[in-house]
């Protein structure tokens, strides 16, 4: 697991260095960063996504809340934990969709716990990522979060539930990459995530996705999308 700790507090960040060390697993991975920007491009130019944050809130820069929000979007799977001397801080959490909040000084007690729960949590619900290289930046999608690989206009779009990815990559190279995790490519121009299709409709050959969205599939795919929806829904969830 990759624990990054995010605080301006040098002392506080050599005295939680020290006490990971103690508390974490042998085969963790810890990094500090002492302010938001420094964590944010930290992470952003990994080739693997971050599992588990612990951001303090008032930093100079870019605050706790702002990088929240930036790792959200590179990271949508990590574990995010506020860990600050202000209470007043814990309705926060709610806009980050923070995992926990732990008060300073920190009991480490409740640091391991916090430590084995989001180790729980990541352990659980890894299946896996896709990293997209885009104009702005890299991000990690998990394959649970990918609804379908779109080609248009020369460019490739990775669909989320809340976002769309515009990157350049083969989309050749990209359903090689999909094939053996869970996806299947229905017509020229689309590769779609089989755990997020609700219906296959054989008349109109589309597929209806979990979100509503209707995607075509071509004639000669039909039949192969139907056994492979059909071996999907046979193997076991989580």
């Amino acid at each position: 697991m990759w624990i990054a700790v995010c605080d301006d507090d040098l002392n506080f960040g050599n005295w939680i260095m020290k006490k990971l060390s103690d508390v974490a697993s042998r085969d963790d991975q810890i990094t500090f960063c002492n302010c938001g920007i420094e964590l944010i491009e930290t992470v952003r130019k990994a080739k693997y996504p971050v599992d588990l944050i612990l951001l303090d809130i008032e930093m100079p820069g870019l605050s706790g809340i702002e990088s929240a929000f930036e790792l959200r979007d590179i990271c949508p799977g990590a574990v995010i934990v506020i860990v600050t001397r202000f209470i007043q801080y814990a309705l926060k959490c709610y806009e980050i969709k923070a995992f926990d909040y732990l008060v300073k000084p920190l009991s480490i007690a409740k640091l391991k716990r916090t430590i084995d729960d989001a180790r729980h949590i990541t352990e659980s619900s890894k299946n896996g990522f896709i990293r997209i290289e885009t104009r702005e930046d890299d991000r990690f999608i998990p394959f649970n979060d990918l609804l379908y690989i779109e080609s248009l206009n020369r460019a490739l779009y990775a669909h989320t539930r809340e976002n769309s990815y515009k990157f350049n990559r083969p989309i050749s190279q990209i359903d090689r990459e999909l094939a053996k995790e869970g996806f299947f490519r229905i017509h020229k121009s689309f590769i779609v995530n089989l755990a997020h299709i609700k219906r296959l409709d054989k008349s109109s050959k589309t597929v209806v996705l979990s979100t509503g969205h209707e995607i075509p599939v071509a004639k000669e795919k039909i039949r192969d999308l139907s056994s492979a929806l059909i071996d999907a829904r046979k193997k076991p969830h989580g």
